[in-house]
């Protein structure tokens, strides 16, 4: 792993620890933040000479984000569309940008983490008596919908990514 990759990852996990944190105790994530790092990533990218490849994944992270959200059952509202914007940005970055392996990689793992936390409040919410439950933003309401704060699931692709494909 070279010095840049771990420079760039280490902003991404910062940038993911405070969406989580946000998250977490609002529902919300902040767009400040998510233009901050968006800027940087850009202004980085066309010193690097990579301007270009940055709004491609930006764009690529845009309709990818939209079209999860408009998928049934699906969780993610326009903040989770934003977080999706920086991080395909910072994967470009940081794995190459011809590796669309990576970004596909990512939306697996999201998903299937998405899935096994809505799959342990689905449990939650069958074994339950009462009706409603809470826990941070996760939460089961008297109707018996499953809210929950997708930070979590994107969170958990950041880290597992690297793991799996390596710098």
């Amino acid at each position: 792993m070279n010095t840049e990759h771990s420079f760039l990852y280490s902003f991404m996990l910062l940038y993911m620890l405070f969406n989580v944190y946000t998250d977490l105790t609002s529902m919300r994530t902040k767009n400040w933040w998510h233009s901050i790092y968006l800027f940087g990533l850009l202004l980085y990218g066309f010193l690097v000479g990579a301007g270009v490849e940055v709004l491609f994944y930006s764009a690529l992270g845009l309709m990818i984000g939209l079209l999860l959200s408009f998928l049934p059952k699906a969780k993610l509202g326009a903040g989770d569309v934003k977080m999706l914007i920086v991080i395909f940005s910072f994967i470009g970055l940081i794995f190459g940008f011809h590796q669309f392996t990576f970004h596909g990689l990512y939306i697996l793992m999201y998903l299937i983490a998405s899935f096994l936390i809505m799959s342990v409040l689905q449990l939650i919410k069958n074994k339950r008596t009462n009706r409603s439950f809470r826990f941070y933003s996760y939460k089961i309401t008297e109707e018996g919908n499953l809210i929950a704060p997708e930070a979590i699931p994107l969170f958990i692709a950041c880290i597992a990514l690297p793991l799996l494909g390596g710098f």
